[in-house]
């Protein structure tokens, strides 16, 4: 553990005054709570700190999203059980978050999405060569291998995956990091949600890359303009709950809409728990009734909640 790491630990859990205290128990209860830290930062996971409803605090990397981040290490992604990989090279690079391998396989990266480059005389979105240039270094050295997805195609017949480099690490890491690309949730390929988010977050709070653009702004629900399939982070306090259809509804004063379809419903908290809450959400915009609304399909669209 770093000497910055065990300073923060140091402040955050006040140790100047614990280990003044004349009681033998709390300070090795303090001890063991230490050493789950160290452990933890060891095995390289974020650790958090909450208070529940009874007023006891604890530490761990499964917190409620009101945590307090005591320290952020560097995101990893677990392989699901019974996923394979297997060697591949690659001819060429369309785009931020596609390419062509040698077998002629046109591969879409899943859980991330890049602006688009220019192609057959249409303009390109901002960062989006900027995206496809970093790929292009990334996949240079071989030593590649790819985890196809749960969903192994898209309805355009792009094979979707994960692509590693040579010391297996998951390239869209490193693109999430840089600003490049953002983390994008289709279920069912969401192994690696929560990883990407949390390889995306220091680009986002810096304003990196793709962050520092207005279109990638927080906005209110009121400064929507269309529902085209448009990614945006929106803002907005809930006030009302109800059940249309199969969909879970959120709605704030205005009448825009969040949309938790039933086969979602069960990962997320219960939906009294966001009542009267301060949200910002991401995702692609779609239309429903002439309005536009935000899917919500992973719990990770939810950046935050107050």
């Amino acid at each position: 553990m770093s000497e910055i790491a065990l300073r923060g630990l140091r402040e955050s859990m006040g140790f100047d005054h614990i280990m003044g205290m004349k009681h033998p128990i709390r300070i090795r209860s303090v001890l063991l709570i230490a050493g789950a830290l160290v452990a933890m930062c060891a095995a390289a996971t974020d650790v958090y700190r909450w208070t529940d409803a009874d007023g006891e605090v604890h530490y761990g990397s499964r917190a409620p999203t009101d945590a307090t981040l005591l320290f952020r290490t560097q995101p990893r992604v677990v392989a699901p059980e019974g996923a394979q990989r297997r060697k591949v090279e690659i001819a060429r690079v369309i785009d931020g978050d596609t390419v062509v391998l040698t077998t002629g396989q046109r591969l879409r990266l899943a859980g991330i999405n890049a602006p688009e480059v220019a192609v057959a005389g249409k303009p390109g979105q901002p960062g989006g060569q900027d995206a496809r240039s970093r790929l292009v270094d990334l996949v240079k050295p071989g030593g590649l291998s790819l985890e196809v997805a749960v969903e192994p195609a898209d309805r355009y017949g792009r094979s979707l995956g994960y692509l590693f480099d040579s010391e297996d690490k998951d390239i869209a890491l490193t693109l999430l990091d840089e600003g490049l690309v953002f983390a994008a949730v289709h279920p069912p390929n969401v192994a690696y949600a929560d990883a990407y988010m949390a390889a995306e977050t220091p680009a986002r709070e810096a304003r990196r890359g793709l962050w520092a653009l207005p279109e990638f702004d927080v906005v209110e629900p009121g400064m929507l303009t269309d529902a085209g399939n448009q990614f945006r982070r929106v803002k907005l306090v809930v006030s009302g709950l109800e059940r249309d259809g199969t969909d879970d509804v959120l709605r704030d004063s205005r009448g825009f809409e969040l949309r938790i379809p039933r086969e979602a419903a069960g990962d997320f908290p219960q939906r009294s728990q966001l009542l009267s809450r301060t949200l910002v959400v991401r995702g692609f915009l779609r239309s429903h009734r002439g309005k536009p609304y935000l899917p919500l399909v992973h719990p990770s669209q939810i950046e935050s909640r107050e």
